[in-house]
């Protein structure tokens, strides 16, 4: 049986008639009754009969749909992804990024600028070891991440190792985030000291004891935590954070739209390590025009909060 065969099968099965089925596939009903007649043969089964509503599996038919039908709709997955990357008129764009909101804006301002294409677009937000394996198996043609001074040495090494390397866009003094309604909220700025009253929020970092894999700056160790929340997604840090005293680090780029209208950012006043915001991509491999492209948005949003 080939695959052409199984397409008449799924096809009749859907139109539920023989001669609408030959009416979709461009083809005439002899040559589809043909085709069905043969595998018929070739299984030694009966697929269809005709029954007062039109053409209706067999029991034997029912079981032989259940096992073709995810063959035919993995060749229609394949067959389209092909025409969107061989399309002219197709807009591809794969990215991860770690969790930062004014990636998803850019992402957003980017498929806004191709609205009158076919789009083949996709943006996962993920921990940093999976932005990395994004990127370095192809799922991704870039990765947005941070890199601190204290990391840097490692996590370029790291970078290499999986044949990629780091670009740095914008170098970000870190802010803390937290409710408006916060004791500490509305100040100019606020020291490490202050915050050590208050429980930290971090992401899981997928049992990766690594504080270079970290989504948060690296605090100073004399500023350990005693209350620390670990959450896995964005969704459940604006709701800690927006209903507690709980805060967290970050680059304090809230775009309005993108983030909670709840949370604010505060300067942190003591010295702390610079966040390098850039992205990832393979080595010697240059960046599609659309990517490139995303790049500029991306860059553009981040120099609204200098």
């Amino acid at each position: 049986m080939t695959l052409l065969q199984m397409n008449y099968i799924m096809e009749i099965y859907r139109q539920g008639s023989m001669n609408k089925a030959a009416q979709a596939l461009f083809i005439s009903q002899s040559t589809i009754s043909s085709a069905i007649k043969a595998v018929e043969e070739e299984l030694g089964i009966e697929i269809f009969f005709r029954g007062n509503k039109g053409i209706i599996p067999t029991e034997e038919g029912n079981e032989l749909i259940a096992q073709i039908k995810p063959i035919v709709e993995q060749s229609k997955r394949i067959e389209r992804q092909y025409e969107d990357k061989n399309s002219a008129d197709t807009v591809r764009l794969l990215i991860s990024a770690q969790r930062y909101p004014f990636c998803t804006k850019a992402f957003v301002k980017f498929m806004e600028g191709h609205d009158e294409k076919r789009q083949n677009l996709q943006f996962k937000e993920c921990e940093l070891h999976k932005v990395i394996k994004n990127v370095s198996t192809r799922k991704s043609e870039l990765g947005v991440v941070f890199v601190s001074q204290a990391t840097s040495k490692y996590m370029n090494k790291l970078f290499a190792s999986y044949d990629l390397e780091f670009i740095a866009m914008k170098a970000i003094i870190p802010k803390v985030y937290l409710r408006k309604g916060h004791p500490l909220a509305g100040r100019e700025s606020v020291s490490l000291e202050e915050l050590r009253d208050y429980s930290i929020i971090a992401y899981d970092k997928n049992d990766m004891s690594e504080f270079s894999f970290s989504e948060e700056v690296a605090l100073p160790d004399k500023y350990s935590y005693d209350k620390i929340i670990i959450i896995s997604d964005m969704a459940s840090f604006y709701n800690i954070a927006a209903n507690s005293d709980a805060f967290t680090t970050g680059t304090g780029i809230l775009p309005k739209g993108y983030s909670d209208e709840r949370i604010t950012s505060v300067p942190i006043e003591d010295e702390q390590e610079v966040m390098n915001i850039g992205y990832v991509k393979l080595q010697d491999v240059p960046l599609s025009d659309n990517a490139e492209e995303f790049v500029e948005i991306l860059s553009n949003i981040m120099k609204e909060y200098d």
